[in-house]
């Protein structure tokens, strides 16, 4: 079965809990993967590194990236 991982900080990582959901097609009842169960250290992490991703010195983006994002728009 297909164990989907967190990314963060541009890597896949397991939850810090190492807590897994099912994951169930609706249509058969069966799970198919296992999805992280994901808690507040998990996002502490998550946010701990878009913070440095945006911190002076950072790598920048893609240049492609930001045009992308100017030009999103929610209906």
């Amino acid at each position: 079965m297909q164990k989907i991982l967190n990314y963060i900080n541009g890597q896949l990582v397991e939850p810090v809990g190492h807590l897994f959901f099912e994951n169930v097609n609706p249509a058969t009842g069966e799970p198919y993967s296992q999805i992280p169960d994901s808690d507040d250290r998990d996002v502490e992490l998550a946010v701990q590194a878009a913070t440095a991703a945006f911190l002076p010195g950072a790598t920048p983006p893609h240049p492609n990236v930001l045009p992308f994002w100017l030009n999103f728009r929610i209906n």
